[in-house]
């Protein structure tokens, strides 16, 4: 199995996003690595709504899905987890400055990329279908390690929810199919 030392996981804590994590966590627990929980909010929308903002709340959250067993049970204490939760301001800031092709050239993991697109009109509304593609073509994977696919009849930016989403088993099957071929993790 591919070792994952580093583990980008980003996150809106919610229910189906929880559930994911085990798997993270299992990965880098195997490859002897680490999950980066990140999250992106906005200050207004964090305000507004009932949204785990504070690591206290997150750290609550990640507590509830440890007395599952399926994560360490003392997460502030373990190298396991580290948390960053941002502004979108200051996200859009670090895109300006930062995310430049040398960067890009730098990944060399495994990548999988799942996006909302079927026609110019219906795509991705939060971020741009083409940015993502200029990044992923930027990207030192190699090419038998990455994969790019559309999910057309999502029908929304969170291609993963139940809730959002009009074709998670599109998704479930292309994430069982990139496991599968390029991790060889049958």
């Amino acid at each position: 199995m591919f070792p994952f030392r580093n583990i980008l996981f980003p996150t809106d804590f919610s229910p189906s996003a929880q559930a994911a994590l085990k798997y993270a966590a299992a990965f880098a627990r195997h490859g002897g690595g680490r999950v980066l929980l990140f999250s992106v909010q906005d200050a207004k929308t964090a305000a507004d709504r009932d949204f785990p903002v504070s690591l206290g709340k997150i750290r609550d959250a990640l507590e509830r899905a440890a007395a599952s067993g399926f994560l360490l049970k003392n997460v502030q204490d373990t190298p396991l987890f580290r948390i960053e939760i941002r502004e979108r301001q200051k996200i859009e800031e670090l895109l300006e400055t930062a995310m430049k092709p040398e960067l890009y050239e730098k990944v060399k993991q495994p990548t999988l990329m799942l996006y909302y697109y079927r026609d110019k009109i219906h795509q991705d509304s939060v971020v741009k279908v083409e940015a993502m593609q200029k990044m992923y073509e930027e990207l030192g994977t190699p090419e038998d390690k990455k994969r790019s696919v559309a999910v057309p009849k999502a029908g929304n930016h969170v291609i993963g929810s139940y809730i959002k989403s009009q074709d998670v088993a599109t998704v479930e099957k292309e994430i069982e199919k990139f496991m599968d071929n390029v991790l060889r993790l049958k």
